[in-house]
């Protein structure tokens, strides 16, 4: 997907505006819930602007 031109023209992406997260095991119930909300959490304040 990151060699697509359609995904290069995206202007998040131009703008650098992309992050991955972390992995997360989806079949532990509410903790895995919890799991992967820090994990996304964490990833959009890791391209958050900085005011």
């Amino acid at each position: 997907m990151q060699k697509s031109v359609l995904w290069r023209a995206m202007p998040f992406v131009q703008a650098g505006r992309v992050n991955s997260v972390r992995p997360v095991w989806s079949y532990g119930g509410a903790m895995s819930l919890r799991y992967s909300a820090e994990a996304i959490t964490e990833s959009l304040l890791a391209v958050a602007p900085q005011s």
